[in-house]
């Protein structure tokens, strides 16, 4: 009896034992930073002349106490190089794009930041990167399709954390880099134009499916974006800039209320440059800066209220900082649910009127051709010409996961302006717009469009579409 209840005793302080050594464990790491640090003359521009810390040569994640920032500690000493790292929601693990030897390709790993111990995920003969984790068991990621039909330099994709259920979520003759998961659910992530002419890059947001891609950012002509936007708990998203020469780099935020008109650029009067930016849980920033070209990035804390910098934490002669997390625990992002059905190959989108531009003055308004038509354009093709109804709207039913622009047309068959940005619907799908390029602060009026009181015309036109298949027309 009394070795029973000894084995019972022993089993129950094992038990806490364990229990206290996981709780020590994840909190040991609690507050650290994770930075990206590289030779600075292996720096190299992202692929589609996008400034991002991607493919960098012999990169390394450090791991460091701000505190005892001489304490560093290099986590990827296995690989050739690695970068794009991402803590998860618990502060427990963390994923990161690497080359494990120099000519591998890129691929996606995840790293148990208790133990240090690592798994591959991907293994894609292309290179993945730029890995960021969703709120259940999955994460998205930038895969290189190079060579695609659908003229894709990178898209997204997104899959389980054991490997499994890889499917891709964008369908446009993009490049499209460094996404983040918001806290609203939302995937945010930088998008730019390669076909037919290439364009500044923009933030796109959507939903983890893929569904209800929009502009969700757009900066000065001749800008780019530098790296992913970090958002905090009110509401507001960071990230770095450059102005049109390209020379300098500064720490821009925006709200999710009106992210195109709440632009603020919190470190104009600084000089010197900024590399990456992240939001602590204390208030303050995180930021890689360089006061002068050709000098290495360093890390340096940021004061929001005084907007200035504050304690340099770490920084090397021979390497620069190009990015920086906190491992923290927060709030898990929303999980949002999905209309995508694969089951079903076409998606709809409605617009209430072609005509209505969002400019807002009737003497402007006024001087504009009226749309009597419109053609459909696919990538080096045309998917058909559609005639608008009296009131501006159409209904259209198109094939899934197809990139397609709209040119507009006057009752002459000539094209009126430029054709809109590409746009995909994802299977099962159904998109609303206003107008042509409308004010995208308005809400539409509470009208039935004339569009919907009739079946939605098929796009492409050669082609019957049903739920169950395609079938080509003589």
């Amino acid at each position: 009896m009394k070795t029973r209840k000894f084995h019972l005793l022993y089993l129950i302080a094992t038990a806490c034992l364990m229990v206290v050594f996981t709780v020590s464990c994840s909190k040991s790491t609690e507050g650290r930073l994770i930075i990206t640090q590289a030779p600075e003359t292996d720096i190299v521009q992202g692929k589609g002349g996008s400034i991002l810390p991607s493919y960098v040569h012999q990169a390394q994640i450090v791991m460091l106490n701000p505190r005892k920032p001489a304490a560093a500690k290099i986590l990827t000493k296995d690989f050739y190089s690695a970068c794009s790292p991402d803590v998860s929601w618990d502060g427990r693990h963390m994923l990161f794009a690497a080359q494990q030897k120099e000519h591998d390709t890129w691929q996606i790993w995840e790293m148990d930041l208790r133990n240090q111990k690592y798994h591959r995920i991907t293994s894609f003969t292309d290179n993945c990167i730029d890995p960021v984790y969703l709120p259940i068991g999955r994460f998205v990621f930038s895969r290189d399709l190079t060579g695609d039909t659908l003229k894709a330099d990178h898209s997204l994709f997104v899959g389980n954390l054991d490997g499994t259920g890889m499917m891709r979520i964008t369908f446009q003759p993009h490049l499209d880099l460094a996404a983040t998961v918001m806290k609203d659910g939302r995937i945010l992530a930088i998008t730019q134009q390669l076909f037919p002419a290439g364009s500044d890059q923009i933030y796109m947001t959507m939903r983890p499916d893929g569904t209800k891609c929009d502009l969700f950012y757009k900066g000065d002509k001749g800008s780019s974006l530098i790296g992913r936007g970090r958002d905090n708990q009110d509401g507001i998203i960071f990230f770095t800039e450059t102005d049109s020469t390209g020379r300098k780099a500064d720490v821009v935020s925006i709200s999710y209320n009106r992210p195109l008109e709440s632009r603020v650029n919190l470190t104009g009067s600084i000089s010197g440059s900024f590399k990456a930016v992240f939001p602590s849980s204390a208030g303050k920033l995180f930021v890689c800066y360089n006061e002068a070209p050709g000098k290495p990035f360093a890390l340096y804390e940021f004061d929001l209220s005084e907007k200035r910098l504050g304690k340099r934490l770490y920084g090397k002669d021979d390497v620069t900082v190009i990015d920086v997390i906190q491992v923290s625990e927060y709030e898990r992002p929303k999980k949002l649910p999905t209309e995508v059905d694969m089951g079903v190959k076409t998606g709809q989108i409605m617009c209430q009127d072609i005509n209505f531009t969002g400019l807002g003055l009737a003497s402007e308004a006024s001087l504009l051709r009226k749309v009597e038509r419109f053609e459909v354009l696919g990538v080096d093709t045309s998917y058909g010409i559609v005639h608008v109804e009296e009131d501006g709207s159409f209904y259209l039913k198109v094939l899934a996961d197809m990139p397609f622009r709209i040119q507009k047309l006057d009752e002459n068959g000539k094209a009126i302006g430029e054709p809109c940005a590409w746009l995909y619907i994802r299977p099962n799908e159904r998109r609303g717009c206003i107008g042509c390029h409308e004010d995208r602060n308005l809400a539409p009026d509470n009208v039935v469009p004339l569009a919907v009181k009739k079946d939605p015309v098929l796009i492409p036109t050669h082609i019957a579409v049903t739920d169950e298949k395609e079938v080509e027309l003589e």
